[in-house]
């Protein structure tokens, strides 16, 4: 039987995707996606498609660098 994480199990790796996103290969990482994810919209909502993508990644990102912060 797999053994179920703890809570401790859960801060360590909230911890280090918090570290991690800060390096410049996060940081790279981010962006790419990002850059892929508008690229995915047809040239006619690729504007609507680049509004959504940058409110979406920047929630997710400022969830995840104040997460210690709650």
């Amino acid at each position: 039987m797999k053994k179920r994480g703890t809570w401790h199990d859960a801060y360590d790796a909230q911890m280090s995707l918090w570290r991690w996103v800060r390096t410049p290969g996060g940081q790279a990482f981010l962006h790419e996606g990002y850059r892929d994810s508008v690229a995915a919209f047809p040239p006619e909502n690729r504007a609507n498609g680049e509004m959504l993508c940058a409110a979406v990644y920047g929630a997710e990102v400022s969830k995840l660098l104040t997460a210690e912060d709650r």
